[in-house]
């Protein structure tokens, strides 16, 4: 915890469980079309919480990002805003659904919540990540068009 209380993510890996099985988001993945969403779930170790991340394609990406013109910079940006629609995450899960290091999503994830579009809580003394409501009407807004979620692989 840094100087005001605010929780910080760990520049050295992050987190201690890995809740998301990389093979789960990555058949996932490998199912995605374009114009998809599908929903990864999975039950947080840490929270206890059977939770489902949300993994959008590339055309959904877009809509995210031209619903929120100014505020998303790149398509990693709406996968990461995306992935939080259902549950509050931790960075290394959000990585793990979207197969892009760590560091790199802990950045996004700080540059989103300096924007207002996330907020930051911790559980059980870890950093996690959920849409505030600014954040929430972008995502909303971009899959308005997208047909119901698929569940898993």
């Amino acid at each position: 915890m840094d100087r005001r209380g605010k929780f910080r993510i760990l520049d050295t890996g992050g987190c201690a469980t890995r809740c998301l099985l990389p093979e789960a988001a990555k058949a996932a993945r490998e199912r995605l079309g374009e114009g998809e969403v599908r929903r990864v779930p999975f039950t947080c170790e840490v929270s206890g919480e059977y939770v489902a991340a949300v993994l959008i394609g590339e055309a959904v990406a877009e809509r995210i990002l031209g619903a929120a013109p100014g505020l998303l910079r790149d398509p990693t940006e709406a996968r990461t805003l995306a992935s939080l629609a259902e549950a509050t995450l931790c960075a290394c899960d959000v990585a793990t659904l979207l197969e892009y290091p760590q560091p790199e999503i802990e950045d996004v994830l700080r540059a989103l919540a300096a924007r207002g579009l996330t907020e930051e809580r911790p559980i059980a003394g870890m950093p996690y990540f959920g849409l505030s409501r600014r954040g929430r009407g972008f995502v909303e807004s971009g899959l308005a068009e997208t047909p119901t979620p698929r569940e898993g692989p």
